[in-house]
């Protein structure tokens, strides 16, 4: 018989820490409902997390024609889609020039 391990709980965990489940066989991971609302979380997530993993920004309808702008947000990062007259697309972060 294999060792099942209860599903872990990690309220108590600081943040910033990784959830684990061990070595046994995988019970579904608990994550506590303070991941979802904690700024200090969501502070991390966008510091270390967003800038770093493909996003989806959004579709090609999005940008269909020539001169199309789509703007993507997340956090306080904001990225402009732009289809060219080339109909080739570009993504800028959208930054302000002077800095």
């Amino acid at each position: 018989m294999t060792d099942v391990i209860a599903t872990e709980h990690t309220d108590e965990a600081p943040v910033g820490t990784t959830i684990s489940t061990g070595t046994a066989r995988r019970l579904p991971v608990t994550v506590p409902a303070s991941r979802y609302i904690s700024p200090a979380f969501a502070e991390l997530e966008h510091e270390r997390l967003w800038p770093s993993v493909w996003q989806v920004a959004c579709s090609a309808d999005h940008v269909a024609r020539a001169g199309d702008v789509f703007e993507y947000r997340v956090g306080r990062l904001s990225v402009i889609i732009v289809r060219g007259s080339d109909g080739g697309l570009r993504a800028f972060q959208n930054v302000c020039r002077h800095r």
